[in-house]
């Protein structure tokens, strides 16, 4: 037996001085980006005898890291897993604020099954109860079926009903092309933050509120700088994802901030033209010893282009959600890294929200990535969404009116519910 409750620490976290030494013992298995608890589940396959079991307290992402593919693979073919059981929001560590852990046995054998004992908590009956609609008990023990995904290398489990559902939807092509799919703005400095407040001059401190804008401006803000017309139109309206419903996105609410949008462009007339921008030059050029773009101080970090947020037929979904929540967002709205647009280039943008808010879709999330209860919709998941069998003109034009019609906040909520029922099963049965 090996028991363990390795160390969780990342290689890319600044960490990589922790990992001297470790490439060369586990080079079989190594990958860039991995994690240290993926080092000492390659050391016990390897010191394991045949018939020996590890038993580790293991981070949940681990199933589903891409830096974790080789080390699963080795699993996969080398033995199987005995118990498996994902704690998800049950916390084991108390002090460690969004860690999800999981317990792992696994044992080290010529004879392989993937059929085993174990929990998963997500609501059973291949997902049809939705989120929310069933409370996880610890007690509570299933069959689990766990199988190798060979296109994402994660290792999906549940029952053999989802694990059958799971592998007939991964058989079909995606609805998504990646060219089609785009993360948000990645803004270090938005607005500033307290740990970073004492790298400015002592004169500066003293005149600055606490939550002072950098390149996110609320309306006060905005006032107080006197920007010119030119100044004025690098001004972007910016959301964050607090509140995002599914169709109908972020309401009729106005902007949160507005961003100075320091794309490549735009950062270099800020720099090239000084007499055009000293207003904006004056504010960002303060802020210089706190920044960490590379594309400082009048860049952002990484920007896109601004099609993404300005396109009228965009789709806007939060990365991290209980549920999934796309709406088509016909208005400007640039938005951060917690945030993917989506600007399908051959399908109606209502057709698609209507396919990935429903409970299928949940379904497939749920199995693909998470933090525990939580959804990770990151665009590796959205770029190998399936797409439905077959969809006549009837079915297309319904699914498209209900999202249209789920959109309307002013809708009646019996009304509202009943046309989430509609949606669910139109969406059931274009998957067959």
């Amino acid at each position: 037996f090996i028991l363990g409750n390795p160390p969780y620490i990342s290689e890319v976290r600044r960490q990589s001085e922790r990992f001297k030494g470790v490439k060369d013992q586990i080079s079989a298995y190594y990958q860039p980006k991995m994690d240290l608890c993926d080092a000492f589940l390659a050391w016990a396959i390897q010191h394991l005898s045949t018939n020996g079991q590890l038993v580790y307290v293991l981070p949940e992402y681990w199933t589903q890291r891409a830096s974790s593919a080789n080390l699963r693979a080795s699993l996969w073919e080398c033995g199987h897993i005995r118990e498996f059981w994902a704690l998800q929001d049950s916390r084991l560590f108390k002090n460690a604020p969004g860690h999800h852990s999981s317990f792992l046995i696994w044992q080290k054998t010529d004879s392989v099954q993937h059929v085993v004992s174990g929990e998963d908590p997500p609501p059973t009956t291949l997902g049809m109860l939705g989120p929310g609609e069933k409370k996880l008990e610890v007690s509570q023990l299933q069959e689990l079926t766990f199988t190798l995904d060979q296109q994402s290398g994660k290792l999906l489990y549940g029952h053999s009903l989802e694990m059958a559902l799971l592998q007939r939807l991964s058989a079909l092509p995606p609805l998504l092309a990646k060219h089609e799919i785009q993360q948000g703005i990645v803004i270090p400095q938005g607005r500033l933050k307290k740990s970073e407040r004492h790298r400015l001059p002592l004169s500066l401190q003293a005149s600055l509120p606490e939550d002072a804008g950098i390149f996110l401006l609320d309306a006060s803000e905005v006032r107080r700088l006197q920007l010119n017309d030119e100044e004025r139109r690098l001004l972007k309206p910016y959301y964050q994802p607090a509140g995002f419903q599914p169709f109908s996105g972020f309401g009729r609410r106005p902007p949160d901030f507005e961003i100075i949008y320091g794309d490549l462009q735009n950062r270099k007339a800020i720099e090239q033209q000084p007499a055009i921008f000293p207003n904006l030059r004056f504010h960002l050029e303060r802020f210089q010893s706190v920044m960490t773009s590379d594309f400082a101080p009048y860049g952002l970090h990484r920007a896109r282009q601004a099609i993404w947020f300005e396109d009228e037929r965009k789709i806007l979904c939060p990365r991290q959600v209980d549920a999934p929540a796309f709406a088509v967002i016909s208005v400007p709205a640039y938005v951060n890294e917690g945030f993917y647009s989506i600007r399908p280039a051959t399908l109606d943008s209502d057709f698609v929200c209507a396919i990935l808010n429903s409970r299928l879709a949940w379904f497939w999330f749920y199995k693909q990535k998470r933090k525990g209860h939580r959804l990770q919709i990151d665009k590796e998941v959205l770029a190998v969404f399936p797409k439905p069998f077959s969809v006549t003109v009837d079915q297309h034009q319904q699914l498209t009116e209900l999202a249209r019609s789920l959109s309307n906040p002013g809708t009646p909520i019996p009304q509202q519910k009943e046309q989430w029922e509609q949606l669910n099963r139109q969406v059931y049965q274009l998957y067959g």
